[in-house]
């Protein structure tokens, strides 16, 4: 069995797992107050003024990983944007379908009704019309 290299486990690692490194209370809480602040440095300046733990991180590490997770967030708004879109489109074009066919059926029975009542007309005309007789006149 090959033993494999440090530079070969933690490059492989940082490609599985780039976003993992941000823990999950750092997460909820950039969530939180990212919604009321959009930079990031408000949001450092909140966890480290009411979250006692993150006034001993590192300032490069907090920037790094708020950014990341504020660029998470943004990623999930626009797919849940785009998504949104893509939904309302669809039932947009579903409600289109639905009209159409249900158009294209009243006008077929529109159309079955014409002619059965053209056929009538026709036939009660023929029987009002009354071929002339011939008449002898003097």
């Amino acid at each position: 069995m090959a033993k494999r290299s440090r530079d070969q486990i933690t490059s492989s690692t940082k490609k599985k797992l780039p976003e993992q490194n941000v823990d999950g209370k750092l997460l909820h809480l950039v969530r939180k107050y990212h919604d009321r602040n959009s930079t990031t440095d408000e949001v450092i300046n909140i966890l480290q003024t009411q979250h006692r733990e993150y006034q001993r991180k590192d300032i490069s590490w907090m920037q790094r990983n708020v950014e990341k997770v504020m660029d998470a967030i943004e990623k999930e708004k626009d797919n849940a944007f785009e998504q949104l879109e893509e939904e309302l489109y669809d039932a947009e074009a579903k409600a289109h379908d639905t009209m159409r066919k249900s158009s294209s059926n009243n006008s077929l029975s529109l159309n079955t009704g014409l002619q059965a009542r053209y056929k009538q007309q026709t036939q009660e005309t023929k029987s009002d019309t009354v071929t002339p007789s011939k008449s002898n006149s003097v």
